[in-house]
């Protein structure tokens, strides 16, 4: 098969999903092409991360709704449909899940008929909290309109998936769960000088809010804790205090190695698609604090991997008992890691997409 993966973001966890789908594809014998845009978080190093790939393409989409710009985009996508022919096109994000499918419909003739049509939203625009309740129902109604176009919609998580179905009321919804490369995740053995790590990885921005971390650690500044974000962001200056630390931004390697000195993930974010830096953790053996959202509690097994908590003072609570019981982390951590290894092989997620494909 051709396989043509259409994203207008290419950075964080959306790249990283990317990069493993089309690696496992090319394993199996197909033929695969990228066409992305560039934003302020697209990775510099493209050209070393896609080597083994058919072809990249730069097509430029932007992020928020332009009318003549995103007609550019979807003229500049049909011809290259029609230039590429794929028997599969995969759109990933929301921005590319509705650019995308209008391109398809004009591409027209065997395009229409016989490309296989699949879309990952990677966490719906519409559950965002950094717009207006207008802006969520127009994304919203963007997805809804989409949806009638045709395609599979390839959810991240169960809860994703509930979404597609009932406020989407799309015909074709497949869960395919995020995976990672668990080769690249070393297992914990904890911080090694008497004072805890708890992490958080990913940018500093709204929807990861950093406030809440940030909060908890204050909570806690009479424990022996340090909390440790892993990466940076617009608001790097929250993550500021006696017991608090800003790594900046880490290479994959990096991060690894700080994973492997983890005792606890605290992930209190707004929303989420099925965050890879929580599965990662999970794998490595470290219990997770995390907000009630899609993702979080869709990774996170309540009670027994970890702690879904539905408010601020739960987040903080749950931190503060597992700095406390080591007997409660081991237990927790060896849960997850047994779970994660199991669930989360990107083995299994390559192996499904691929059969999906297969079926249309």
């Amino acid at each position: 098969m051709k396989v043509l993966h259409i994203t207008e973001s290419l950075g964080a966890g959306v790249g990283h999903y990317v990069l493993l789908a089309a690696r496992g594809q090319v394993a199996a014998g197909h033929m695969v092409v990228l066409a992305h845009s560039i934003r302020h978080d697209t990775p510099n190093d493209l050209d070393e991360r896609f080597t083994f790939i058919a072809k990249r393409v730069v097509v430029p989409m932007v992020t928020e709704v332009s009318v003549f710009k995103d007609a550019v985009s979807v003229w500049r996508l049909a011809a290259l449909l029609r230039q590429e022919q794929p028997d599969v096109v995969h759109l990933h994000s929301s921005k590319a899940g509705v650019l995308g499918r209008v391109a398809v419909l004009l591409a027209g003739g065997r395009l229409r008929r016989h490309t296989r049509l699949f879309y990952s939203p990677h966490g719906f625009a519409f559950l965002r909290q950094d717009v207006s309740a207008a802006k969520q129902k127009l994304f919203l109604g963007f997805e809804w309109l989409a949806a009638k176009l045709g395609g599979t919609l390839v959810a991240c998580s169960a809860t994703e998936a509930k979404l597609a179905s009932s406020q989407l009321v799309h015909e074709r919804v497949r869960l395919i769960e995020n995976a990672t490369d668990l080769g690249e995740v070393q297992r914990s053995i904890g911080s090694a000088d008497g004072h805890l790590n708890v992490l958080n990885a990913g940018r500093t921005c709204y929807q990861k809010a950093p406030w809440r971390f940030k909060a908890v650690a204050q909570q806690c500044s009479d424990l022996p804790a340090r909390f440790v974000w892993l990466g940076d962001g617009d608001l790097a200056h929250e993550i500021s205090g006696k017991n608090l630390q800003l790594t900046g931004w880490l290479s994959r390697a990096q991060v690894a190695r700080q994973l492997a000195k983890a005792d606890i993930f605290l992930m209190p974010s707004l929303w989420e698609g099925m965050p890879l830096a929580l599965i990662e953790a999970q794998a490595a053996g470290v219990p997770a604090v995390v907000s009630n959202v899609v993702g979080c509690r869709d990774v996170v097994q309540n009670g027994v991997t970890g702690f879904v908590c539905a408010t601020d003072e739960e987040l903080c609570a749950r931190t503060r008992e597992l700095i406390q019981d080591a007997s409660l982390r081991k237990r927790m951590g060896d849960n997850a890691a047994h779970m994660a290894r199991t669930r989360f092989a990107v083995e299994r997620m390559n192996e499904e997409l691929l059969q999906l494909y297969a079926e249309g």
